[in-house]
């Protein structure tokens, strides 16, 4: 075993980080009309569709879906979201898709006045395929899918939650969002932040215990949100730790998370659904 950090922890972290209580999420037809107002459309229409947790509002090729567990939004164009265009190509620079995200988010007040939200990437969705011939067609470019991350009183939030992502399509114009970005409904206490040391012993233990090498690619002080298929009561700090096991031709990608805070509120992982498999690596 081998344990190496392209990242470490920074080395001076705060003294005390606050923790909050989450609202509920609140999914039923007259909030998913709500949204679809703050989205834009009418919400005057009677076509809803329910499916397990999600309940969803259509619009004629508008949709507009709440998670029950989680609270999360999708919003989709069921007519342009994820459609290749043969009438033009997408030649949106990066930073006028972002300004084009930010404008949406400021008209729809999907992000609260009291947090930030920080762009984490731009990435573009392509498709490529075969003529009737077989002949292989040249890769198009559909979309660019503008990723902001939740900042909560400049500290980061981690984890398949805490994010926003917005679509624009070719003609500039937003074809769909998602956003696991769970309602703070009050602030309950500071906690203080357990000492650096005791979160590098606690991933040094993990790395002793993995058959392999170890190298830390991300490291950080952050809240942690969940996916958006789980319920979740708190957001309080965390060690977030992304690392690379090796172990010959084999390797994985995996998370750790340590409690960061003096005490903890509620459960600090969402559910695993999936087993991860350990993969051969690319030579």
């Amino acid at each position: 075993m081998a344990l190496s950090w392209e990242m470490e922890l920074p080395q001076e972290l705060p003294s005390s980080v606050a923790v909050y209580q989450l609202a509920p999420p609140q999914a039923s037809q007259e909030n998913a009309v709500a949204q679809a107002r703050r989205l834009g459309l009418r919400g005057d229409a009677q076509d809803f569709q329910i499916a397990g947790d999600w309940i969803s509002y259509q619009e004629g090729p508008q949709q507009v879906s709440l998670h029950g567990r989680s609270g999360a939004l999708y919003y989709r164009n069921r007519e342009k979201y994820g459609v290749a265009r043969q009438d033009r190509d997408f030649e949106i620079p990066d930073e006028t898709a972002e300004g084009i995200a930010r404008q949406f988010v400021a008209d729809t007040e999907l992000v609260p006045d009291d947090e930030e939200a920080r762009l984490e990437k731009v990435s573009h969705l392509r498709s490529a395929g075969q003529s009737m011939e077989g002949e292989e067609q040249q890769e198009t470019t559909i979309d660019a899918g503008v990723l902001l991350r939740r900042v909560v009183e400049d500290i980061p939030v981690a984890g398949p939650g805490g994010q926003l992502m917005v679509n624009v399509d070719p003609d500039s114009e937003v074809v769909g969002t998602q956003r696991v970005w769970r309602g703070k409904e009050r602030r309950l206490r500071e906690v203080s932040v357990r000492p650096r040391e005791h979160a590098l012993w606690a991933i040094e233990t993990l790395a002793e215990n993995i058959r392999g090498d170890v190298t830390v690619k991300q490291a950080a002080l952050a809240y942690f949100e969940f996916g958006p298929l789980d319920r979740q009561s708190h957001l309080e700090p965390a060690f977030v730790f992304v690392y690379d096991v090796t172990d010959g031709e084999v390797g994985f990608t995996a998370a750790e998370l340590v409690p960061a805070g003096e005490q903890i509120f509620g459960a600090l992982k969402g559910q695993k659904r999936f087993p991860g498999e350990r993969r051969p690596r690319p030579h």
